[in-house]
């Protein structure tokens, strides 16, 4: 156990605390309770050892679980602990600024970590202050650090966008809840990053009631269709690809022939020649 201890205090020292580090020290200290627990009652020599044993395990039990308690608050949170650590050791000058690792603020260290990027972006000041804020910018520029994905904001959104006719703009609103999207599913958004190629965005009334929708197509063979309600822009609808009896398909389409077809204006709304047929709460789609 002192060896635990003395090993995790070596690290600490030389590189500070970390996420894995704060857990090792607790796990440390609970198992502490358990050792000096037991030591204590092979010590006393009592005549029903095991009944001292139980009453170790009641108390250990008890003190392990305040530990956990404690670290789901500030006062033992090993994120914040972490940061904290990091960014005095950076701040102190303990570590050079090209050996310190940004990216384990915004990767590994929680919404504490990331807000303290933020504040080591708003950095003031030249020289090392200046490196800092540089090296914080950088690290925010990168959503996921193993896949270098770019981090998706609404300034960067409508670069992202080729939009169909290109006479359109897009509502801000609507760039805000393709954000918010992003954040929740960005699996199904890879063509806001630019490691693909950029999503298309088709401006069509398919409702009839004067008001456009945006078609936002994130592949060349589906899509969403987003409209404004009440104010807000929201998904209402899923776009997906069907074979139409008056235009028998010759196969899938690849992403190039898409792409031709929209830079040739050909994009339009068009009537579905069958009508969906409801009954009840249910509607039935003619494929």
């Amino acid at each position: 156990m002192a060896l635990c201890a003395y090993a995790i205090q070596l690290r600490v020292a030389q590189y500070g605390w970390s996420v894995d580090r704060v857990w090792a020290g607790l796990v440390t200290v609970a198992t502490g309770f358990f050792v000096v627990g037991y030591a204590l009652v092979v010590v006393n020599r009592e005549a029903e050892w095991m009944a001292g044993a139980a009453k170790v395990n009641i108390a250990g039990i008890l003190a392990t679980a305040a530990l956990l308690l404690a670290s789901a608050t500030p006062l033992l949170d090993p994120a914040r602990i972490a940061t904290a650590s990091q960014v005095e050791r950076l701040m102190d000058g303990a570590v050079a600024v090209g050996r310190f690792d940004f990216h384990y603020l915004r990767a590994q260290a929680g919404r504490t970590g990331h807000g303290a990027l933020e504040n080591l972006a708003a950095l003031e000041g030249e020289g090392r202050n200046a490196e800092i804020r540089a090296q914080a910018k950088s690290a925010l520029a990168f959503a996921h650090e193993s896949a270098g994905r770019q981090v998706v904001t609404a300034e960067r959104i409508p670069h992202r966008l080729n939009v169909y006719p290109p006479s359109q703009t897009l509502e801000d609103g609507f760039i805000l809840a393709l954000e918010d999207e992003y954040r929740e599913k960005s699996f199904q958004y890879g063509c806001l990053t630019e490691r693909e190629d950029k999503c298309n965005v088709l401006v069509l009334d398919l409702n009839h009631d004067a008001l456009p929708e945006y078609v936002m197509l994130a592949s060349h063979s589906n899509g969403k269709v987003f409209s404004k309600v009440n104010g807000n822009w929201s998904v209402s609808g899923f776009l997906g690809m069907r074979k139409d009896a008056n235009a028998p398909m010759r196969g899938w389409p690849d992403a190039a022939e898409v792409q031709q077809a929209l830079d040739s204006r050909t994009a339009r709304a068009v009537n579905a020649p069958w009508s969906d047929v409801e009954v009840g709460q249910w509607r039935f789609v003619v494929e």
